[in-house]
C-alpha cells in the first residue's frame, strides 16, 4: 500500500564537525559535499536497517479497516496475516475472527500522529484516540484496538484510511554509537573513492564493518 515520508528528520545524528574529525579535514573547502554525505549515509542506514534515525513523521494509506488482522507500516512493504484469535466483528459480511494491530516497522516509534478515515457517507473522520492503545516498547512498535472497540466502518475507496506516525530516535544524543560509527565510515568511504575504480579489497572490508555495527539495528523485512 502507498506510504510516504511526511516530515523528514530536523537534523542529522552527525555534525559537520565530527564527520571532519574523523576525516581529519582541517579546511573548509569540502564542507557542502561532506554535509551532504552526511545525509546520504543517514539515508543508506535507514534503507538497510528499514528504521528511521531521527524523528521523522510517515504516512501509510489504506483502502479500509475490517478483515485487516495487521497493518505493517512501511516504505513499499505490507503483510497481511489471519490469526484464529483476537477480536470477532460484528459485521455480518466479516464474521471472522481477526488479532487486530498495526505494526510500525520503521523502528522506534515515539508516537501515534492520527488515525483518519472515510466514513461511509463520504466524510473524513478522525478516529479517537481512545480506540486505539500503542505499545512503543518493542520495536517496531505495535498500535492495536483496545479492549472492546472494533476498527469503524469505512467507505470503499482506495483511500479510505490515513495513518501518521512518529519514528526514529528522539535526538542526535539518543542515537546508538554503533549507529553513528557506521556512518562514519560509510562518509569516509564515499569521501576517499568518489569514482567506480576503487580498491575492491579495501571497500569490502569496510563494508563488513559496517555490517557488523548494524547488525543488532536491522528490523526484519518480510517480502
Amino acid at each position: 500500500m502507498p506510504v510516504r515520508l511526511v516530515t523528514p528528520p530536523s537534523g542529522e545524528p552527525i555534525t559537520l564537525a565530527e564527520a571532519k574529525a574523523h576525516l581529519r579535514l582541517e579546511t573548509a573547502l569540502d564542507d557542502s559535499y561532506v554535509t551532504n554525505l552526511i545525509t546520504a549515509a543517514r539515508a543508506y542506514v535507514e534503507q538497510v536497517c528499514w528504521r528511521g534515525v531521527l524523528a521523522q513523521t510517515w504516512e501509510l494509506i489504506l483502502p479500509g479497516f475490517l478483515g485487516e488482522d495487521r497493518f505493517d507500516l512501511g516504505e513499499r512493504d505490507r503483510r497481511y496475516f489471519s490469526l484464529p484469535v483476537g477480536y470477532e466483528w460484528s459485521n455480518a459480511d466479516r464474521a471472522y475472527r481477526f488479532l487486530s494491530y498495526i505494526e510500525l516497522d520503521r523502528g522506534e516509534t515515539s508516537s501515534l500522529v492520527w488515525v483518519k478515515y472515510i466514513d461511509p457517507n463520504g466524510t473524513q473522520q478522525t478516529l479517537d484516540p481512545s480506540v486505539t492503545t500503542l505499545d512503543n516498547v518493542t520495536a517496531p512498535a505495535r498500535l492495536r484496538l483496545a479492549y472492546g472497540q472494533a476498527w469503524p466502518i469505512t467507505r470503499d475507496q482506495w483511500d479510505a484510511v490515513r495513518i501518521q506516525y512518529v519514528v526514529g530516535w528522539a535526538d542526535a544524543a539518543s542515537v546508538p554509537l554503533p549507529v553513528k560509527q557506521a556512518m562514519l565510515l560509510i562518509i569516509s568511504q564515499l569521501y576517499e573513492f568518489r569514482t567506480p575504480e576503487v580498491a575492491a579489497v579495501l571497500t569490502q572490508v569496510q563494508q563488513l564493518s559496517v555490517d557488523a555495527l548494524l547488525a543488532p539495528y536491522r528490523l526484519a523485512r518480510y517480502w
